[in-house]
C-alpha cells in the first residue's frame, strides 16, 4: 500500500538513489533494486534491529534466483558470500545518518554500495544484520550479457579506484568464492560453470577499466 509514488531521476542509479533519499520522509530508508524482492520478514526484522538503538545501518543477505544453468551457478556463488564482510554492504539506514555523509557518489556506476559503506563506517556508524533475505532475480543469464555488463561497469570502476578510501583500503575482489572449498567441491558442475562465469566477468571488467583509462 506504500508503493504508490514513482519518481523518475538519473542518469544513473546512484543519482536515482540520492533522489529517493532526498524525498524520503521516514526515519529509516532502504535501497532495493528493480530486480530484487523482499522475503516476508525483512521489514519487521529491519524495524526491530533499528529499534534496539544499536545499528545505524543494516545488512540484509542476498540470495539469487533465475532460469537455467548459469543462474544456478550464480546462486551457488551468492551462497558463498553470506556473512562475508568483504562483499556485503548495508542496504537499510537511519535516514539522517546516510544523509550526513552525502549519500551515494553520483559519478560511480560500479562499487557505489561498497564506497558508501566504507564512508559510513569510517564516520563511526555501526552496522548490524538480520536473518531474513533479499532475493535477486537474475532471470536467464547469458555470457554475452554478462560480459557487456561488466565491461560497462569496468568503465566506471576506474572512477571507483580513483576515490580515496577513508580507511586506506579499497575492496577490489570477492574472495568469498575461494573461502569455502568444501562447498565448491560438493557441487563440481556448478563450480565449473561458476569459474567460466567469473572468467567472463573478470575479462569484461578488466577490458572496461583499460578502455576507460585510455580515454
Amino acid at each position: 500500500e506504500l508503493a504508490d509514488v514513482v519518481v523518475a531521476a538519473g542518469p544513473e542509479r546512484s543519482a536515482q538513489r540520492n533522489r529517493g533519499l532526498a524525498l524520503a520522509t521516514g526515519e529509516l530508508v532502504g535501497f532495493i533494486d528493480s530486480d530484487m524482492y523482499l522475503t516476508s520478514r525483512v521489514a519487521a526484522q529491519v524495524d526491530a534491529a533499528f529499534a534496539t538503538g544499536d545499528p545505524d545501518g543494516v545488512i540484509v543477505a542476498e540470495h539469487s534466483c533465475g532460469e537455467g544453468f548459469l543462474a544456478a551457478c550464480r546462486a551457488h556463488e551468492k551462497r558463498l558470500y553470506i556473512g562475508n564482510a568483504d562483499v556485503e554492504a548495508a542496504r537499510f539506514f537511519r535516514t539522517a545518518s546516510v544523509r550526513a555523509i552525502g549519500g551515494y557518489r553520483e559519478e560511480l556506476r560500479a562499487g557505489e554500495d561498497w564506497e558508501l559503506a566504507d564512508r559510513f563506517e569510517a564516520a563511526g556508524h555501526r552496522i548490524g544484520r538480520i536473518e531474513a533475505l533479499i532475493w535477486h532475480d537474475d532471470g536467464r543469464i547469458s555470457l554475452t550479457e554478462v560480459f557487456a555488463k561488466k565491461w560497462y561497469y569496468g568503465r566506471s570502476f576506474a572512477d571507483y579506484l580513483a576515490v580515496r578510501p577513508p580507511n586506506g583500503t579499497r575492496r577490489l575482489t570477492r574472495p568469498g568464492v575461494l573461502t569455502e572449498p568444501a562447498r565448491l567441491l560438493r557441487h563440481p558442475l556448478l563450480t565449473a560453470g561458476l569459474l567460466v562465469l567469473k572468467a567472463v566477468e573478470t575479462t569484461g571488467l578488466c577490458l572496461g577499466v583499460i578502455r576507460a583509462r585510455r580515454g
